[in-house]
């Protein structure tokens, strides 16, 4: 929980369920949201670097926390300019029909996944497949 005072107590004190919590990096300005409740809990953190701008996924990518996903994705729309920009999905525990189509519209606007283990593997095949002639993804 963030600490009394922080902006994030602000806002869960506002909330009840499901809070969102903005979380600041002060080394480049990025951060990190995070989706939290007692039984679910999704975190995405953008990582830039000079080749890529890794979006880090993780805990369960579902619903309206999948979502989440592409709203940070149209935010970093500016930061990616020649980037690679990668979804990495190796600490994803859930990916539902939401996260699926999440997936398959980063994937339309050019997004990488890095993947471990057979579940996040067979849903980016499965995203990938419909239209693409290409898969861009690694798995660890």
């Amino acid at each position: 929980m963030p600490a009394e005072g922080s902006a994030g107590a602000d806002i869960s004190a506002a909330c009840s369920g499901s809070c969102f919590y903005i979380i600041e990096n002060e080394g480049n300005g990025f951060g990190a949201l995070c989706a939290v409740s007692s039984i679910k809990m999704l975190k995405i953190t953008v990582h830039d670097a000079p080749e890529a701008l890794t979006f880090q996924v993780e805990g369960k990518l579902i619903g309206a926390w999948a979502r989440e996903l592409e709203q940070s994705w149209r935010r970093a729309l500016s930061l990616r300019r020649c980037k690679a920009p990668i979804v990495d999905l190796t600490e994803t525990m859930y990916i539902d029909e939401e996260g699926k189509r999440v997936l398959a519209t980063l994937f339309r606007e050019g997004a990488f996944f890095l993947t471990a283990g057979p579940m996040t593997k067979s849903i980016v095949a499965e995203v990938v497949a419909p239209g693409a002639g290409t898969v861009r993804s690694g798995e660890n």
